[in-house]
């Protein structure tokens, strides 16, 4: 489990890198196209955390075995797909994802970054994938790395909208202890922007990020207050670790209601989502059994996105499969 300020600050100092830039970016170069097909399936996996001592043979079985079972249109990974790996680990797994030809994105998470390899190398190396579905424009204006959007096309038409955001690292207290970092405010104008090129906000969309929103933690404390203020499902089975302070990300999601859930992972032995103030606050599910993990919750999480844009928890199908022994 997370325990808070258990991590001397010195040691994460170099994990705070997702600096800002200077430069200004037309909001349509953030856009990627692929084709929608009906009743769309995203697999979503998260916290798949690949490092030097994983057996990589065994992670491509299961992963293997969990993608056949789901048969997505497209994958999602929501972060903290490595964790003190090498330059090995990251090439291996970028190389499984894209031989399957199926398009594939990833969002940042709080481990990425931290590696035997240069910070940007995890970013940079996807530009030599050709199913991998991502951008990070250099030195923009946006705060993070992994800030884009996918539009799933049909023709002309945009049937729906997938908006990545890189919820950041850690912050910087300037003391011996640390919190986790939240999504900025400049990250929020972007987000905006975005939904107003080509009246995204008439558009349905989801939102991909690694760390949970604060409001997840509003709804549980509701929900044990009164077990029937909200429809929910999976289970928690750990505290959720949001950023150190509420950005109001979701307050802003609220603002324009395009955006019909919210997916995450961060907390390994949570898969809870719940429909709280008309948006889906979502857990994946934990995709690897590499560190702390419950071995009966592992997998991932399909979302079916439908052409007419309704959405609610009967969208979203957890897929559990164990190792074996």
């Amino acid at each position: 489990m997370k325990h808070k300020g258990k991590i001397a600050y010195l040691l994460i100092l170099p994990l705070l890198l997702s600096a800002c830039g200077n430069k200004t970016y037309p909001i349509e170069q953030y856009f990627l196209n692929i084709d929608y097909e009906d009743n769309f399936r995203i697999l979503q996996l998260t916290d798949i955390h690949l490092g030097v001592t994983t057996n990589l043979k065994e992670q491509e079985q299961y992963l293997t075995t969990l993608i056949d079972t789901s048969s997505p249109h497209m994958i999602v990974i929501t972060g903290d797909t490595f964790m003190n790996a090498s330059k090995n680990e990251v090439d291996f797994i970028y190389t499984y994802f894209d031989s399957l030809n199926i398009p594939w994105s990833i969002v940042w998470g709080n481990h990425d970054r931290q590696g035997f390899y240069p910070p940007n190398y995890v970013i940079d190396e996807l530009a030599n994938y050709k199913n991998a579905i991502f951008i990070n424009l250099k030195n923009d204006d946006v705060y993070g790395d992994s800030n884009y959007v996918v539009n799933l096309k049909d023709g002309n038409e945009t049937i729906w909208r997938l908006y990545m955001l890189d919820s950041n690292s850690y912050y910087d207290e300037g003391s011996i202890t640390y919190n986790y970092d939240i999504i900025r405010p400049n990250q929020i104008e972007w987000y905006e922007k975005a939904l107003s090129y080509e009246e995204g906000y008439n558009i349905a969309s989801l939102m991909f990020i690694h760390i949970p929103l604060p409001e997840l933690n509003y709804a549980i404390e509701e929900l044990k207050a009164d077990p029937d203020a909200y429809d929910y499902i999976g289970e928690l089975k750990e505290d959720s670790w949001p950023g150190y302070k509420n950005s109001n990300m979701f307050e802003t999601i609220k603002k324009y209601h395009s955006t019909k859930g919210v997916f995450f992972g961060h907390d390994h032995i949570n898969t809870f989502a719940v429909s709280y103030e008309d948006v889906i606050l979502s857990y994946g599910v934990k995709s690897t059994n590499k560190i702390y993990h419950d071995p009966s919750m592992l997998g991932g999480q399909i979302i079916t996105l439908p052409r007419d844009g309704s959405f609610s928890l009967d969208n979203l199908e957890r897929i559990y499969i164990s190792y074996e022994k």
